[in-house]
């Protein structure tokens, strides 16, 4: 019986110098941007086929678990990471993450394996749930090289059958995804935090059971002001799309307070609005007036007047 082929690894090369792409997240994130981008070469090296699927909303909270990161700097580092080419923009698009650097990094295990490295997950777009990869599933579909491929076209059609779009009940022109619905604008024009427009908007479409747009808008409304919405300057803000995929409008958030800080977003007890100290009472205030006033008189007195 053949072995099976193995498409993980369990180690990587860990160059000495740092380049540019870890120098800028080290710069704008701190140890944070140091620790998320070798995190995110440890996690690749252990998944099979050397990519990780966020689409599923389970695969992308366990990898902001390992990253130990908010969503919100995850999304902006990979953001950024794609901006920068360290992984594949078009898959990042897709919620795919794949670094061909990596993968090419690992040619020399692949070769005492006596096996090619997996190669670039090929998704479909217009069916982003299901999709074919050039990994372990492609070879078990006899899909094994480029040039056996066109003698498979009547297999490997089998198991790509052509699937409809989905139905979006808001939109105005189907096949533009880009066309954004008056209830999405409405939403969008609500909304305190703009960033990822458009993935706020690819998470709108694909939400179905939201509540209806007025009952979202009176959310928002309402959760501008909170405390944890409020605090620091709104850093705590949920992105666009992360509200919508999670329904964030069901969060149980806090009112009326401050939240431990000031008007200046120092700790509590400074800025404008310190609490006031204790009351002093006007009697202890006299005597001690009183007092003052006699030390000095003794003190100022001609000398054997005293």
């Amino acid at each position: 019986m053949a072995r099976t082929r193995k498409y993980t690894v369990e180690y990587f090369p860990h160059h000495c110098k740092n380049g540019k792409v870890v120098t800028i997240l080290e710069n704008r994130w701190g140890n944070e941007g140091y620790a998320f981008f070798y995190r995110l070469l440890q996690l690749l090296g252990d998944s099979e086929g050397h990519f990780i699927d966020c689409r599923n909303q389970d695969d992308w909270e366990y990898l902001v678990a390992r990253m130990r990161v908010s969503e919100e700097i995850a999304e902006a580092i990979l953001a950024k990471l794609s901006d920068l080419r360290v992984i594949d923009k078009e898959l990042w698009d897709l919620r795919v993450i794949w670094d061909q650097d990596f993968v090419d990094d690992l040619t020399e295990v692949y070769r005492k394996r006596r096996t090619d490295p997996p190669n670039k997950p090929n998704i479909r777009r217009e069916n982003a749930s299901e999709s074919e990869f050039s990994t372990r599933e492609s070879a078990e579909k006899g899909i094994l090289s480029p040039e056996m491929r066109q003698s498979k076209v009547k297999e490997s059609k089998e198991y790509t059958p052509p699937v409809s779009p989905p139905i979006n009940r808001d939109e105005k022109e189907p096949g533009n995804p880009k066309k954004f619905t008056d209830e999405f604008i409405s939403f969008w024009t609500a909304y305190p935090k703009k960033v990822g427009k458009d993935k706020a908007w690819e998470a709108w479409r694909r939400k179905k059971s939201r509540p209806p747009i007025s009952d979202l808008v009176a959310t928002v409304e309402k959760q501008k002001t909170s405390n944890e919405w409020m605090d620091q300057g709104g850093k705590f803000i949920p992105n666009p799309a992360t509200w919508i995929n999670q329904g964030r409008w069901q969060d149980q958030l806090s009112y009326g307070g401050n939240n431990g800080h000031g008007s200046t977003g120092g700790p509590k007890g400074f800025g404008k609005h310190a609490s006031p100290g204790p009351e002093i009472d006007p009697e202890v205030i006299d005597t001690s007036k009183r007092l003052e006033r006699g030390y000095r008189n003794a003190r100022d007195a001609p000398e054997g007047e005293t």
